[in-house]
């Protein structure tokens, strides 16, 4: 993996509740809409030469699309990139304030992942990955596909650049030379 760089994602089915939500606050929207025609904002909007524009806005409609640029906003608001040199990872990407983590295979102490039943089904998963140099997760790599090839991939890259010590001498082996 020197020179590649592997994008990863975090994928649509680890936010599976959420879709769920968005659904049921769809239907949820249209019941509501179809029940209590008053909530809903009616009027000419504008007229163009001889065509006339109107609006006709269900106030319960806003239901989904909240949800919606929730469930958006957590599958596209982070990033992690894993590299010749380490992971990083993007948390913020599309808020105010942008948070980058970069770790260094070398510094890689362990490499976990959580998976639940349902995520288990679905093939994804929480990576965690700790360094030496604090006894916490570091790093979560929340929402991915495929948590176990991660999970190798970066033992495979930490284990190829741990430094091995040679073995010390044994006393026969000095005897002998």
């Amino acid at each position: 993996m020197n020179s590649q760089r592997i994008v990863v994602h975090k994928v649509w089915r680890s936010e599976i509740e959420r879709i769920v939500v968005l659904f049921v606050l769809c239907i949820a929207a249209v019941a509501l809409s179809h029940h209590f025609p008053s909530s809903t904002i009616r009027g000419e909007l504008f007229t163009l030469g001889e065509t006339r524009i109107d609006l006709n806005l269900p106030l319960f409609a806003l239901m989904p699309v909240v949800a919606l640029g929730d469930l958006l906003a957590r599958i596209y608001d982070v990033l992690y990139v894993l590299d010749g040199q380490g992971i990083e990872a993007r948390e913020g990407i599309i808020s105010l304030n942008q948070r980058i983590i970069t770790l260094r295979y070398e510094d890689v102490r362990m490499v976990e992942f959580d998976q639940s039943l349902i995520e288990r089904f679905l093939d994804v998963g929480t990576l965690q990955v700790g360094t030496a140099a604090s006894s916490e997760v570091e790093l979560e790599m929340k929402g991915v596909a495929a948590p176990r090839e991660i999970q190798q991939m970066i033992q495979s890259e930490r284990d190829k650049r741990r430094i091995t010590d040679p073995k010390p001498e044994t006393d026969l082996a000095r005897a002998q030379a």
